[in-house]
């Protein structure tokens, strides 16, 4: 996983949390195959799903609240409206 800042994902998450939420919602690799991949339990795979899924809601939560922010700054100032 490279950053050439085309997908806002890569700026948001580590590259071994990108790696995995891609190779299971992007590529379809199951749990099983995940684990084979990156030498883990299965058990092991979900618990990382689960924290980089968690990650991510939480940076776009926070990502919606600066600019549900900056919004309503510009409606506040309207020498803000450009």
């Amino acid at each position: 996983m490279t950053n050439s800042g085309s997908d806002p994902v890569d700026d948001l998450l580590a590259p071994d949390k990108q790696a995995i939420l891609v190779l299971y919602y992007v590529e379809g690799l199951t749990v099983p195959e995940l684990g084979f991949v990156f030498g883990i339990p299965p058990g092991t795979v979900k618990s990382r799903l689960h924290a980089s899924r968690e990650e991510l809601k939480r940076l776009w939560q926070q990502d919606l609240a600066e600019t549900g922010n900056e919004r309503r700054r510009r409606q506040e100032d309207p020498r803000r409206h450009g």
